[in-house]
């Protein structure tokens, strides 16, 4: 018999040091402490939501708190630590500084990656049948350690574990996705399960202290949601999420594709939840958006790439 999936559930209500990194520790600690998740000398992939340059209260972006708090303890086992993503609005490193990390984490050693202008490969996912061009730093890490922000989204409904790893691939990549297989979710769903398996994340960790509700991913309204969710799964982290949230997997496309292919971290009775109940952490008032196409048109894609063109040359 299989053993159940865990998932860590704890409360958190502010992102002051005091209270959020003894969360974070609670959390990694139901699943097997800090010593399981890198290595002394090991690369470690740190893959934030970086979607564009907006303040950290706004709940656009992972909390840079919880970034810090995560990189402190990867640095504290002697790893050696990235943090990367792509952005869909503007350059990473010009988020990074807006959240006033940037220089921090360089101070630390930290290398700051936009993969967006870095190197990326060809990868193909042979049980799939879909090839990404995924950026080689989260290719050649050790490990990755997955750091969502809990939103909604006006294309999949959700936007957590799963989605948080579509980052990797550089944003023009990304949009050609979008207008590739957008005219079908599940397509476009299934793609971001393989790219997932991919990287298989050794960490899933959702900051859920402040989510974004009614519109994401980026024009919503911030609220206290107050909790941390992880797992070494990011489809368990999600389908936990949505129980927490009180919206049916049925109505978020990636956990409806994952149940299609029935996977059974996308089932709650396959999963071990540590902590917090979920009735001690769920909210029942969250607004779904208004959703939108998934596939981008021609319009998109031009206007995506002349923002990459300008991102090209962007100082930081």
């Amino acid at each position: 018999m299989r053993h159940p999936v865990p998932v860590a559930l704890v409360p958190c209500k502010s992102y002051t040091p005091a209270e959020l990194y003894p969360a974070i520790d609670r959390t990694v600690e139901y699943l097997g402490g800090w010593s399981q998740m890198a290595g002394r000398g090991e690369t470690v992939l740190v893959k934030p939501n970086f979607l564009s340059a907006r303040p950290a209260p706004s709940a656009v972006t992972t909390h840079p708190a919880v970034i810090l708090g995560v990189v402190e303890r990867l640095l504290d086992l002697g790893a050696r630590v990235i943090v990367g993503d792509s952005n869909a609005f503007g350059t990473v490193l010009k988020t990074m500084d807006g959240l006033g990390i940037l220089e921090p984490l360089r101070q630390r050693g930290v290398e700051c990656v936009d993969f967006s202008r870095e190197a990326h490969k060809l990868v193909r996912l042979p049980e799939s049948g879909f090839k990404l061009r995924i950026a080689r730093h989260a290719l050649d890490a050790d490990r990755i350690i997955n750091l969502p922000k809990v939103k909604v989204h006006c294309q999949l409904v959700l936007t957590l574990g799963v989605k948080n790893l579509f980052g990797t691939i550089p944003a023009r990549r990304k949009a050609w996705l979008h207008m590739r297989l957008g005219g079908r979710r599940e397509r476009f769903s299934a793609m971001l399960l393989a790219l997932a398996d991919r990287l298989a994340p050794v960490l899933t960790l959702a900051d859920g202290v402040v989510m974004m509700d009614k519109h994401g991913p980026q024009g919503g309204q911030p609220r206290l949601l107050g909790v941390l969710c992880a797992s070494p799964s990011p489809l368990a982290v999600d389908r936990t999420l949505c129980q927490v949230l009180g919206v049916p997997p049925e109505k978020v496309n990636v956990l409806a594709e994952a149940r299609r292919q029935d996977r059974r971290e996308a089932f709650m009775p396959n999963l071990e939840i540590l902590g917090a109940s979920i009735a001690e952490v769920a909210v029942h008032d969250i607004t779904l958006p208004t959703m939108m196409p998934i596939r981008f048109s021609l319009w998109h894609m031009l206007k995506a790439q002349l923002r990459q063109w300008k991102t090209r040359r962007a100082k930081v």
